[in-house]
């Protein structure tokens, strides 16, 4: 019979009790680590980062005109006026979005707004009758969670094309790491399916957009691009509107209910319901994850491999939490006996939650996962307990700071430089960030590696004694160590 670990709970870092607005997700989590000591928790704050509103929509009244006035003149030579003589039964559309490039959390987005149905100024209202909107928005938002640049950096999450159709219309090259709303121009694909009807993505990375061009056919999951955050947007996400004709006013809303007063059935082959209360990730490390402020990628910190009774730290990344919930969470050996085992019921409801716990590593070295479930969803991440060194692959989720091997940063602590040797690194141009425990970048260069053995020094002599993360990036890589600024 299995059994349940009965020691008592791990330490529990800290619950957030963040009421998060609608679109606070779109923006990359602005968390801040602070140290209360070595051997203490660490404790997360949330803090509001700038949100869409009426002020400030993911696309402005002079974009939608431009665009427009693109897509008329592409329609128009492309000769495709006929389409839309019957829109009685508009197209059923696939999710636009889909995981790539080894992405294995178990979900990866959360829908921070939906179309105000309220015509109304200053008063909102979604399909469902409840306020996941904001005044005048005109289409889905779709944001990727947890880790939205990271995402976007190694392209996990792509753009797909939710029905079958023609691009009349194609913009790329624009910046993509955009924070703050300044009316900047996205990267972008307009597809005008067989009845006339028009579906328009936005805000993707610069440079992701597909090979095809104005004019030719894309089927439905076609690849169009990734998710970026480019345009008018606070964070990675998808704006993800449709259209009867080529005309902003007759912007639909694809998904039926009580409150949708723009069409009578769902424009969904399959619609996904309001709330979707689900863990989309739980993962284990040795040191907390870095979760930068936008537009600054996050470093995952998710370790394949912990030292036998080491320190370790457990985070759960929830979708649509809801009060009353619990959250289950066990380490499991080979055998499926829970060897910890403990849980967390959500006292309030909010679009996402990050939980996070400090425990111990088992103390017998082998094969172990972690489990979290919520609402008869589970998240299950695999690590090793051993006393040998354990090397994370760039296409892992994370980067472990422990026992990564690929480099070495030296002497640690230190009291003015540091240096770098990396061995095994593919050749090419990398960016080194040292990063504060509030996760504010103090430190930026640039490292061009020639392969085999490589070395590089960097200055902290101007730094306060402290706890630093240094984080390597480049060429689909990501290394991570914990360095210590100490005044000897």
């Amino acid at each position: 019979m299995p059994y349940e670990y009965t020691a008592p709970l791990p330490t529990f870092i800290k619950h957030p009790k963040m009421k998060i607005a609608v679109t606070t997700i779109c923006a990359a989590m602005c968390l801040a680590l602070t140290s209360v000591a070595e051997t203490r928790p660490t404790l997360i704050t949330q803090q509001s980062p700038i949100l869409n509103d009426a002020s400030h929509p993911c696309i402005s009244d002079d974009m939608y005109q431009v665009i427009e006035q693109r897509c008329s003149t592409n329609i128009h030579q492309l000769g495709l006026e006929h389409l839309g003589s019957q829109r009685n039964n508009p197209v059923q559309l696939a999710w636009p979005l889909r995981i790539a490039n080894g992405l294995s959390d178990n979900s990866y987005y959360i829908i921070s707004a939906y179309v105000d149905e309220d015509p109304a100024s200053g008063t909102i209202k979604d399909w469902n009758c409840s306020n996941n909107t904001y005044d005048t928005h005109r289409g889905t938002d779709i944001c990727t969670y947890p880790y939205p640049f990271y995402k976007m950096d190694n392209n996990q999450v792509e753009v797909i094309a939710a029905a079958a159709g023609i691009i009349v219309d194609k913009h790329d090259g624009e910046f993509d790491k955009n924070c703050v709303h300044s009316n900047a121009q996205a990267n972008y694909v307009v597809i005008e399916h067989a009845d006339g009807t028009m579906a328009n993505y936005f805000h993707m990375k610069k440079n992701s957009l597909t090979s095809k061009n104005v004019g030719d056919a894309v089927a439905v999951g076609e690849y169009l691009g990734v998710v970026g955050s480019s345009g008018d947007a606070n964070g990675p996400h998808l704006h993800f509107e449709v259209r009867t004709a080529n005309a902003a006013g007759t912007y639909k809303d694809p998904f039926a209910g009580g409150c949708n007063s723009l069409n009578a059935t769902s424009w969904w082959a399959s619609q996904k319901p309001y709330a979707e209360p689900a863990v989309l990730k739980a993962q284990i490390g040795a040191i907390d994850p870095v979760l930068a402020s936008c537009p600054n990628t996050e470093t995952p910190n998710e370790s394949p491999c912990l030292q036998p009774g080491s320190d370790a730290r457990v985070y759960v990344f929830l979708r649509d939490e809801t009060q009353g919930m619990t959250v289950n969470i066990k380490i499991k050996d080979t055998a499926g006996h829970a060897v910890s085992a403990w849980s967390l019921t959500s006292a309030q409801s909010q679009l996402a939650a990050i939980y996070g716990w400090q425990e111990q590593a088992p103390s017998i070295q082998g094969s172990y996962t972690l489990e979290a479930t919520y609402n008869g969803t589970t998240s299950i991440s695999s690590f090793e307990v051993t006393t040998a060194q354990c090397r994370v692959s760039s296409g892992a989720t994370g980067i472990s700071e422990a026992g990564n091997d690929a480099i070495r940063a030296y002497p640690n602590p230190t009291s003015g430089k540091i240096n770098i040797t990396a061995e095994g690194l593919n050749a090419g141009s990398y960016e080194i960030t040292l990063r504060d425990m509030l996760s504010q970048d103090v430190l930026h260069d640039a490292w061009t590696v020639s392969g085999g053995t490589s070395e590089k020094v960097i200055s902290v002599s101007g730094l306060t004694d402290g706890i630093y993360f240094l984080s390597i990036q480049g060429n689909g890589t990501t290394l991570t160590r914990k360095i210590q600024k100490a005044t000897f």
